[in-house]
């Protein structure tokens, strides 16, 4: 049986998401702080004249856990394919990946490694969805350090 190595100790929480689908982020991303846990967002995280491909790739590296936001937008979202690319490329986030799919998203934007982590969600449902997946990465991740 493969072993998960031990999760980053930031508690941060990267989020993969199409930017049509940012307030989804957004809310998820309540629902974690709500919790204790740091999200990660493009939307906050960077900023203007940072080094996008060096900040992505520190969160990412960084992060105990990822959360993509699947969606009929992520399948144009060249962002996510490369988030996801990166993420099933190694074993650091090995069973600390959620696919979350929104209604309107057909199995064929589900990258299918991700295929034993989805959980499917209406739109109407969304903010229970954010609470379980908050409250279900809090039991599986270390808490924050605190000068973080």
């Amino acid at each position: 049986m493969v072993q998960a190595p031990p999760a980053a100790p930031t508690g941060q929480v990267y989020i993969s998401y199409a930017p049509n689908d940012r307030h989804y982020a957004a809310e998820l991303a309540s629902a974690l702080k709500a919790v204790g846990l740091r999200p990660w967002t493009v939307d906050k995280d960077i900023f203007p004249g940072d080094n996008w491909g060096a900040e992505l790739g520190r969160a990412l590296e960084t992060s105990a856990a990822l959360v993509a936001i699947v969606s009929p937008a992520t399948i144009q979202s060249p962002a996510v394919n490369l988030d996801l690319s990166f993420t099933l490329m190694g074993s650091r986030y090995f069973e600390r990946v959620i696919a979350i799919v929104l209604d309107g998203a057909g199995d064929e934007v589900i990258p299918w490694p991700l295929a034993k982590w989805t959980i499917r969600t209406t739109t109407s449902a969304w903010s229970r969805t954010c609470i379980e997946i908050a409250n279900r990465l809090r039991e599986q991740l270390p808490a924050p350090r605190s000068n973080e």
